[in-house]
């Protein structure tokens, strides 16, 4: 009875570490995943045996990727600005609120967002920030509007100007604004 006893024991252990082990495999990462610096090169069709390996390369792509830094009014702004501005002056799109301002405590997402343009001098001195305003546009993209703490840490360094979207812009209004500020 002892024996058997010992047995069914060292069954159950034997059972139990190659369990163990077959878990602890199964949780590996396989080699031919992207890694995060590979781009996402062109595959080449070619034929039916590729196909299945092509599919499961497309499941593992879940990323959504942009074409454009703007959307459509920002690019219409943009050229705008482009227009208006002195060549002394360069314009960035779509700049990281935290590359213009380290935060001690950041309380929410919004530090996250980008200011949709800033413009500067050419030795890369801030001159004026510049936010496009619309609300419609913001709420189908999923984005946030900047935190009453973000805006007044903004307006307290650099001079943020906001503009509302619109389909045309007063090339006049639009300059003699940005000239009040530079």
């Amino acid at each position: 009875m002892a024996i058997m006893i010992m047995a069914i024991s060292l069954v159950c252990i034997i059972y139990l570490f190659t369990r163990i082990e077959s878990k602890r495999f199964s949780k590996q990462v396989p080699l031919n995943l992207k890694q995060e610096t590979d781009y996402n090169a062109p595959t080449i069709n070619h034929g039916p045996a590729i196909n299945h390996s092509l599919q499961e390369e497309q499941e593992l792509n879940v990323h959504k990727y942009h074409d454009f830094l703007e959307n459509s009014h920002q690019q219409r702004f943009h050229q705008l600005l482009r227009e208006l501005l002195p060549e002394r002056y360069d314009i960035h799109c779509q700049v990281s609120i935290l590359s213009l301002i380290q935060p001690v405590k950041i309380k929410d997402c919004s530090w996250a967002r980008a200011v949709d343009f800033v413009i500067t001098d050419e030795f890369s001195k801030i001159i004026l920030l510049i936010e496009l305003d619309d609300s419609k546009m913001i709420i189908t993209e999923n984005q946030t509007l900047l935190s009453p703490e973000v805006s007044n840490a903004l307006k307290s360094r650099f001079t943020l100007l906001k503009f509302e979207v619109k389909n045309t812009y007063d090339k006049e209004l639009v300059q003699k604004i940005i000239d009040n500020r530079i």
